[in-house]
């Protein structure tokens, strides 16, 4: 049954909420209705404020004890977002100090030019041009903001300053480069409607990226000598400002000390499984294993062992897509009814990336598959890490829950739950509510798959270090957002820990730590695991497909407000 003045709500919320942020909407696959950008000034973004305050008003004039199970959950997530939201935005002020909405602009013009590629007609690329041409408008808003936060005696560390000025945003520029390039690509393959490389068109957009690139290339030189030089603390949180997160995004009120705790133990059970697939494999080999420095010099080893330029690197993904497939069909762990959904190519144009990633199925686009997008660099490619990086950014890891999420929620007028699920508006405003549902599925997508034999033994010790690295990554975000220590010293202990490359920890993971404030709990892929046991005992006759299935329907939910 509707109820009627929550649906109001929930309608004005989402609506106001896209409207507010151009950058959530493309993200959704609609075009913005006002600013091609949001700008995010010193004021902050003033619109989403107004939404969230109506938000928790109009809740409080609700009784939810008359709401369904459906209702109770939206309730649930559109009060946890705003309180969020505000609490970020009005009494810490961190859009004063945020660095990570500098790149925010850029992120989702490059969204745009991949919805462009997709849908083909000149009217999408003259968005992206727009989107282009506002970038220069947004750096200079976020400069009177940070300016503010310097007059409060408020920045971002050193470290993570220099990190944005001397890699995040010059490797942002050079993706906003490419895309004139992508343009052009696209009408050769048929799916532009701009007619040639000297259209007019095609001129625009080349010329709107060209300022945006030098816009960005200004702004990095502006944070290195105005920000970089009077950095403070300003990302750490006090033990009471971690738990307020915690319980705000996902539920949880575990003390940090005890989160730690756990983090610790499970990273030292990891180390121990460690060991011992690391002696099946250095016994293959001829050689031994004697201890955890033994298995990590082995790990590091094989990461090492990467692709050759003439290698064929999308190929190497698809074919352990293929075997994966092969054994959900025959095992029937999920349902799978359009594998063609699922694109695996090389990610030309944004060579910020590393490895694989993600590129989910857009919401309101439902012709847009869903992607996993490879650096075209193969020494970005482990090729003991191709099987595990398959099932978790593909298939039937995230890319399976995007393909799933769309089917259930693409139709729905307000659907709340959706809202901040990209992983570059996450790291922009901090709000990773979908994350541990969202994550704990792809990594227990990685368990349930070599339980099932897809990992041969160089991959399964792969898989058991990733998980030392998942909780060591807890551990990391302790370390740097309540502990204070730097970036350099989290970063040697993640390495530490994880028994990954230093190298690797201070660029690929610790800088994330230090962005989105909030690392995942180790225990995501076991609740998520617990859900579908709970699914199943409720109804016996559930099959372990149905049951991943039904678990796509609630949406990303934190595991634990599932209420399953």
């Amino acid at each position: 049954m509707v109820h009627a003045a929550f649906d109001a709500l929930r309608l004005r919320t989402f609506d106001a909420l896209v409207a507010a942020s151009p950058e959530e909407a493309t993200s959704l696959g609609l075009s913005p209705s006002g600013p091609p950008l949001s700008r995010c000034g010193p004021d902050g973004p003033i619109a989403e404020v107004v939404a969230h305050r109506e938000v928790l008003a109009g809740l409080e004039r609700l009784d939810a004890a008359s709401m369904d199970a459906s209702d109770q959950a939206d309730r649930d997530v559109m009060e946890r977002l705003a309180r969020f939201r505000l609490h970020l935005i009005e009494e810490r002020r961190e859009h004063r100090t945020d660095l990570e909405l500098s790149l925010l602009g850029a992120c989702s013009t490059l969204h745009a030019s991949s919805m462009a590629c997709d849908r083909g007609s000149a009217s999408e690329w003259e968005q992206v041009a727009e989107r282009a041409d506002a970038i220069a408008g947004t750096l200079r808003a976020r400069e009177q903001a940070l300016v503010a936060g310097l007059s409060e005696g408020r920045a971002a560390q050193p470290e993570l300053a220099a990190f944005f000025a001397e890699r995040a945003i010059p490797w942002m520029a050079q993706a906003l480069a490419a895309v004139p390039a992508l343009a052009a690509g696209a009408r050769e393959e048929g799916s532009s409607a701009i007619p040639s490389t000297a259209s007019a068109a095609q001129q625009a957009l080349t010329s709107a990226c060209e300022r945006a690139v030098a816009a960005l290339s200004r702004h990095a030189e502006w944070i290195a000598r105005e920000v970089v030089p009077h950095a403070g603390r300003a990302s750490a949180l006090d033990p009471a400002e971690h738990a307020l997160r915690m319980e705000l995004c996902w539920g949880i009120t575990t003390p940090a000390d005890d989160i730690e705790a756990e983090a610790e133990a499970s990273v030292r059970a990891a180390h121990e499984r460690v060991v011992h697939c690391a002696r099946d494999v250095a016994a293959a080999r001829g050689a031994a294993v004697r201890d955890l420095a033994d298995a990590s010099a082995l790990l590091h080893e094989l990461l090492g062992e990467t692709f050759s330029p003439e290698d064929d690197l999308a190929g190497a993904y698809r074919a352990a897509t293929a075997r994966a497939l092969a054994i959900t069909r025959d095992e029937r762990l999920f349902q799978i009814d359009d594998p063609e959904s699922l694109q695996v190519e090389l990610a030309r144009g944004r060579p910020w990336l590393g490895g694989a990633v993600n590129w989910p199925a857009p919401l309101f686009a439902p012709a847009a598959p869903a992607r996993v997008l490879l650096s075209p660099d193969p020494k970005a490619h482990p090729q003991v890490a191709v099987a595990n990086l398959a099932v978790h950014e593909g298939l039937p890891g995230h890319g399976l829950e995007s393909l799933a999420f769309r089917r259930t929620f693409g139709g729905r007028r307000a659907p709340v739950s959706m809202l901040g699920l990209h992983d570059d508006l996450m790291q922009a405003t901090k709000w990773v509510g979908p994350m541990l549902r969202v994550e704990g599925h792809a990594v227990y997508v990685e368990e349930l798959l070599l339980d099932h034999g897809l990992q041969s033994a160089e991959g399964a010790l792969f898989v058991e270090a990733c998980k030392a690295l998942r909780a060591a990554r807890v551990v990391a975000d302790l370390d740097l957002h309540v502990h204070g220590l730097s970036l350099a010293q989290t970063a040697a202990r993640l390495a530490e820990r994880s028994l990954f490359p230093l190298a690797w920890a201070q660029v690929k993971r610790c800088a994330t730590c230090a962005c989105r404030s909030n690392a995942r709990p180790t225990t995501s892929a076991r609740e998520v695991r617990r859900s579908i046991e709970e699914l199943r005992a409720r109804e016996p006759g559930l099959d372990l497909a149905a049951a991943h299935a039904r678990l796509f329907e609630l949406g990303p939910i934190p595991p634990p407000r599932l209420g399953v």
